[in-house]
């Protein structure tokens, strides 16, 4: 028969590229899974360090995740970049994946565990406006963390304008709004200079301090010297 065991350029296995797949692991028979020479395949790591399930919790492939986690894969396993599943299952937005890990977790220590950049599923599904998971993670418990730049999930979810995202984490923690990262940034002087109004006017409204950073700029100079016409505008309008 065929060698399973074969690997592409980027170590991934026959089970990586299965995952990858339209549908999964759903076309491969429940037995065929369960013979030991497979067995050993669901734990092998490609080139970057990611097992077949990190892949399944990508794409987001119910069936994929549950073949896998039937098979006692470790939900705990880490990627070259430290990443875990949940990492991955929180960056891509895939909800049902993260609530199917959670079920599994005896703790919550995976829930707020840093990657190589101090980043946890919390701050992955901030970065990419992934509102749903944002609200399912802080309900499970996840904390108000820093990453090593120092940014909270509030500083991602202001630097790329995801302002439904924001609202959720304001209304769980209104007293991250304030909090600085190395360069003493705010959230606020980070949604003024990358230009994100809606952002900038919502921050105002929850009451956000005018702050200065470390260069000893406020969100409003912030604006000014990245000609942020919009921020500008929408600072002057603002009933504050």
């Amino acid at each position: 028969g065929a060698n399973v065991s074969l690997k592409d350029h980027l170590g991934r296995n026959f089970l990586h590229l299965t995952v990858l797949q339209p549908g999964g692991l759903q076309h491969l028979n429940e037995k065929f899974l369960q013979m030991e020479h497979i067995k050993n395949l669901v734990v092998d790591e490609d080139n970057e360090g990611c097992t077949p399930l990190h892949y399944a919790c990508r794409q987001g492939v119910a069936l994929s995740v549950n073949n896998l986690l039937s098979l006692n894969v470790s939900i705990y396993s880490k990627s070259r970049d430290k990443k875990s599943p949940l990492h991955f299952a929180a960056s891509y937005g895939r909800i049902n994946t993260c609530q199917r890990l959670i079920r599994d977790m005896k703790d919550t220590r995976l829930l707020n565990e840093g990657d190589k950049k101090g980043m946890t599923p919390l701050h992955l599904a901030a970065q990419n406006g992934h509102e749903k998971v944002v609200q399912f993670l802080l309900k499970r418990g996840a904390l108000f963390l820093c990453d090593y730049k120092g940014w909270t999930a509030l500083h991602h979810a202001a630097f790329g304008g995801y302002t439904r995202t924001m609202q959720i984490i304001l209304d769980t923690n209104v007293k991250c709004t304030d909090r600085v990262d190395e360069e003493g940034n705010t959230a606020l002087h980070l949604a003024a200079r990358e230009g994100h109004a809606k952002a900038v006017r919502l921050l105002l409204d929850y009451g956000a301090k005018i702050l200065f950073n470390k260069a000893v700029a406020s969100f409003f100079h912030e604006a000014i010297h990245n000609r942020r016409k919009d921020v500008v505008s929408a600072v002057i309008l603002h009933k504050r």
